[in-house]
């Protein structure tokens, strides 16, 4: 019977789902949820648009037990997916269900790392938590790269009000507001933040101005305009502290900024508090020798938006060439699990990463070259790797410096246990696979073996090789320069 039952009418199913969209371009939701309930109901049980459309009213209505049912059915016969699984987060988040939400999210991201509603979602829970800082940093993320998502910077909007920067909140709220888009709570946030601005200005006029406070309590055009100049100074003072503090190659925070925030965070630790130096692989050869260092810049943009991922903005700087400080507040294992997390993210994904920027940039060859064209994109055809050591702070050190000292200590431990890999306090916790130094004459020889083979160049060779193959092809060109030499 069930057999039956699945093979009612699909194509009625496709019609209900078409009329579904149509009633959800107009907003008239309720009849779209009917129409998508029919389908599972009667025409198609195991559609999965329809149990994932359903989901979404659901969760716009905020009805997180009807969102559950539909989940729970619809990955009782489908894979769990990124789309799916954030409903399931949403609902676990409605029902304050905060640590179920949390692994659901953290589920989500071990199958894709950038997946913007899980962002916003994982934003509003830090929120909940009162970590306002890290939620107002990846809804600015989400804000910048989905600018007409509006969505987006109605939630930085909250998380800065919420985290007392009323000045920001009002402006992006006006900013929301002007374009028409609709949003009572929009309009509630920017009363309120004004409200709070007003009660600020007032209060510092009062300290330092007492009768520019007495003209402001009695004309409201004069408190409007002390409102505004103050807005405007707290908005250049915050453009001076970026100016200065970040890196504009990487959008990390740079070493100034390290020797300022690093000793606050671990002064504020509630936990044990650690910090790690991650340092690229043979960065050098890469940069000099067979790519260059607009490539290089690439690389390290990657490397950064990686740790910005793992880590947040706010726990990471860029220190020095291609060195990366980060620090945990928490438990060893948790940073060790961080810490490798890092590493796996690097080798499997920042060399793809990098790829992106080169091509968006134009980055090309500016000559023929064994293995590319002259004015070929750049492309880079083997892993990013990153070493690391942790160290923690009391034990290793009690001041930066002494911290500092320890971790770069750590790196050579990293360094002479063959690299890509994650070193705690002087002892190999995990290791990937060993990157590989090449050199200009290597290359050479690898090139000249490849094409002997029928292949245009050593990377294109190299992609149909076992390990065995590959490492006996690096020891013959290793002999053949000894040789040479």
């Amino acid at each position: 019977m069930e057999d039956n039952v699945l093979q009612i009418n699909p194509e009625l199913a496709r019609r209900c789902l078409q009329s579904a969209h149509l009633y959800m371009e107009t907003n008239r939701y309720r009849e779209a949820l009917k129409l998508f309930d029919d389908v599972i109901d009667k025409h198609q049980p195991q559609n999965v648009e329809a149990h994932l459309e359903s989901a979404k009213i659901y969760a716009k209505f905020k009805k997180p037990n009807s969102i559950l049912k539909v989940i729970t059915r619809l990955h009782n016969f489908a894979e769990k997916t990124p789309e799916s699984l954030v409903l399931l987060a949403r609902a676990q988040f409605l029902l304050e269900l905060y640590s179920d939400c949390e692994a659901t999210l953290k589920e989500i991201f071990s199958k894709t790392r950038d997946f913007p509603e899980a962002v916003a979602l994982e934003g509003e829970l830090l929120v909940h938590t009162g970590k306002y800082e890290v939620a107002i940093e990846k809804f600015e993320s989400l804000s910048t790269r989905y600018p007409k998502n509006y969505n987006y910077l109605a939630l930085l909007a909250l998380a800065q009000y919420v985290g007392g920067r009323y000045h920001r909140t009002i402006t992006n709220c006006t900013t929301i507001m002007k374009t028409g888009f609709a949003d009572p709570k929009v309009t509630k946030l920017y009363e309120m933040a004004r409200k709070k601005k007003r009660r600020e200005a007032l209060g510092k006029l009062r300290k330092v101005k007492p009768l520019k406070w007495l003209f402001a309590q009695l004309f409201d055009p004069f408190l409007e305009s002390e409102m505004r100049a103050d807005s405007q100074s707290q908005t250049t003072h915050e453009d001076l502290v970026q100016e200065t503090l970040v890196d504009h190659r990487t959008g990390l925070f740079n070493d100034r900024a390290a020797l300022q925030q690093i000793p606050a965070l671990a002064a504020r630790r509630k936990h044990q508090f650690f910090l790690a130096m991650a340092d690229i692989d043979f960065f050098k050869s890469f940069n000099d020798v067979h790519y260059n260092h607009q490539v290089g810049n690439a690389v390290l943009k990657a490397l950064a938006k990686a740790g910005q991922k793992i880590f947040s903005k706010n726990n990471i700087w860029r220190y020095g060439g291609e060195e990366i400080v980060w620090v945990l507040d928490g438990s060893e294992s948790q940073t060790i699990e961080k810490a490798e997390e890092f590493r796996k993210y690097c080798e499997e994904k920042v060399a793809d990463e990098a790829n992106e920027i080169i091509k968006k940039d134009g980055i090309k060859h500016f000559a023929d070259g064994l293995d590319h064209k002259k004015d070929e994109v750049f492309f880079i055809y083997y892993p990013v790797t990153i070493s690391q050591a942790v160290v923690l702070w009391g034990d290793d050190g009690t001041n930066l410096e002494s911290v500092l000292t320890a971790a770069d200590q750590g790196l050579y431990t990293a360094k002479e246990s063959g690299r890509n890999s994650v070193v705690y306090r002087g002892e190999l916790k995990s290791n990937g696979k060993r990157p590989i130094k090449y050199t200009t004459e290597m290359l050479g020889i690898l090139h000249e073996e490849s094409v002997k083979k029928g292949s245009p160049h050593w990377w294109a060779y190299a992609k149909g090789l076992s390990d065995k193959s590959r490492e006996e092809a690096l020891e013959y060109a290793r002999n053949t320069l000894s040789d040479r030499r």
